[in-house]
């Protein structure tokens, strides 16, 4: 027992801590460690040693563990209780692989990765062709001051 305590610790001390742009596990009290995985049923993220009771009791045999998602309740399809994967251009809204292949089937999807890196770069376009105008207004302002 004092082993298995030691080993926690030394775990901690080795950069286990959730950092900037990380999921934290939702059960570790103090510091909160880096989350391994989420869990679609319990709507949790777990770190290697809280995750544990879903590989070895029966009674988790059936929850569905995913790669680590922050703010995992806001990322469920409200009708499925799936993770928002996808995309639908046709409507414009996300949506889980269930309602792709139910209400969604004959619309254009594509992965919601893609959608928001297509997105960002048309925003980053957006911003790009105005920054000539708001140098030359700038440089007008600048110029209406007093010294």
């Amino acid at each position: 027992m004092a082993e298995q305590f030691r080993r926690t610790r030394l775990d901690r001390a080795d950069g286990g801590a959730a950092g900037p742009g990380e999921v934290p596990c939702d059960v570790c009290a103090a510091e909160k460690l880096r989350a391994v995985k989420s869990c679609l049923v319990c709507l949790a993220s777990y770190c290697d040693e809280h995750v544990q009771p879903h590989y070895q009791g029966a009674a988790f045999r059936t929850h569905r563990l995913t790669e680590p998602v922050s703010h995992l309740k806001h990322k469920l399809c409200k009708r499925h209780e799936r993770l928002l994967e996808l995309f639908c251009t046709t409507d414009r809204t996300c949506i889980c692989q269930f309602c792709a292949e139910s209400d969604h089937r004959t619309h254009s999807i594509v992965p919601l990765e893609e959608e928001c890196r297509a997105r960002k770069a048309r925003r980053l376009n957006q911003l790009t062709s105005h920054l000539p105008s708001l140098g030359y207004a700038n440089c007008s302002w600048s110029g209406t001051e007093s010294p």
